[in-house]
């Protein structure tokens, strides 16, 4: 495997959609339909000619392990990046976190603080993602503070807004952190243009860390 390999990644799904959303089932075991619609997105990620794919499933960690799972187990040609999108409350509002590249599941509740949610992302070997910002932009400025990076790009954001005027707030943003593209799609059947288009290129160079757990999901 190079060492200098860019890998084409959408780094936000669903699979089980909000099948355990609301609510916190980080272990639970997953069904035979849970597994069958895993491996569905993971097939149209290959129709889709990514490199790697990130399972971020709402509060529930064994869905994207059993996908890094199905793919070696299958030889498939792509990488699966094991997620799970965390809620969390801040400022009394309801946040979401995507725990990219984690290594083992990990234990969460509602009433968790902020700072435990990305010290347990952290402690399963993951990045702490900021999804979808702009719903809570003007918490922005407090919230980047806290994660290594942030969704730049969200295609369920990108049908509902079509204006990119959020992008604004983003790209004023100086600091070194990472940006993720997502399509966030909840549908095995359906996945819509803007979703479709959700994809990021990630470098050794541009984003070492993120880079970094790819490597370590593909092997």
């Amino acid at each position: 495997m190079s060492d200098n390999k860019v890998y084409k990644i959408d780094c936000h799904t669903h699979p089980l959609s909000h099948s355990y959303y609301p609510g916190y089932c980080t272990r639970k075991e997953l069904t035979n339909s849970d597994k069958r619609n895993i491996e569905t997105i993971i097939k149209q990620g290959i129709e889709r000619k990514l490199d790697a794919i990130a399972i971020t499933d709402h509060n529930i960690c064994t869905s994207g392990i059993y996908g890094k799972e199905y793919v070696k187990e299958n030889k498939l040609p792509i990488v699966v990046v094991p997620g799970c999108e965390c809620s969390v409350f801040f400022d009394n509002t309801e946040i979401h976190i995507l725990a990219l590249g984690i290594t083992k599941a990990f234990d969460l509740t509602k009433d968790d603080p902020i700072s435990q949610v990305i010290t347990s992302i952290h402690g399963a070997s993951g990045i702490a993602i900021l999804a979808h910002p702009h719903y809570y932009s003007d918490l922005y400025p407090k919230l980047i503070k806290y994660v290594d990076g942030f969704e730049y790009y969200n295609g369920v954001n990108a049908v509902i807004y079509p204006g990119n005027e959020y992008f604004t707030l983003f790209d004023a943003d100086k600091e070194k952190c990472i940006k993720t593209w997502g399509s966030d799609y909840h549908m095995t059947n359906m996945l819509l243009e803007e979703q479709r288009k959700a994809v990021v290129k990630i470098s050794k160079e541009n984003a070492p860390a993120l880079w970094n757990r790819i490597r370590l999901a593909a092997k």
